[in-house]
């Protein structure tokens, strides 16, 4: 300790912090070209963190400060973890609930259905879909005065 209170560390202790971030870095490169599954995720998550501690503990000096910088420091930990559990809880359970369609399938499943009641009351069998539904619109506007070919 100094005179002042404040924790000087060797120069040796900073360069070997700086290069195991710099070894954590290549690190975390690597692991991201390997195909992890879900685990690439909490593996770059894992050593981000490692790096940050390293930072905060080392450049930060909390390491060597009072107990009441750490007790933040965790606090600030714990409501991270309560966030990323949160956000990851939302995201994984997104697929339980089935999505409504949206304008565009609606649209296309209202003409679809048209096209085909206009035409097995014609008695004309579909077989193909129709992609375009400007062509599908149009058609079934047709269909009322026996103009509309069907489309294959």
């Amino acid at each position: 300790m100094s005179e002042n209170g404040t924790h000087v560390l060797p120069l040796k202790i900073y360069l070997l912090i700086f290069t195991v971030l710099l070894v954590m870095t290549g690190v975390t490169v690597q692991v991201a070209y390997l195909d992890l599954g879900f685990m690439n995720t909490v593996a770059a998550l894992g050593i981000a963190c490692f790096k940050a501690s390293l930072v905060v503990l080392y450049f930060m000096h909390l390491r060597y400060s009072s107990s009441l910088p750490k007790l933040f420091w965790v606090a600030g930990l714990l409501w991270l973890a309560i966030l990323l559990t949160f956000a990851m809880s939302d995201y994984l359970s997104r697929q339980w609930i089935q999505q409504p369609r949206g304008w565009a399938e609606n649209r296309a499943a209202s003409l679809s259905d048209r096209y085909r009641s206009v035409s097995l009351r014609r008695g004309i069998e579909v077989t193909s879909t129709v992609v375009d539904l400007d062509q599908l619109e149009y058609c079934c506007s047709l269909s009322m005065h026996n103009e509309c070919e069907v489309p294959g």
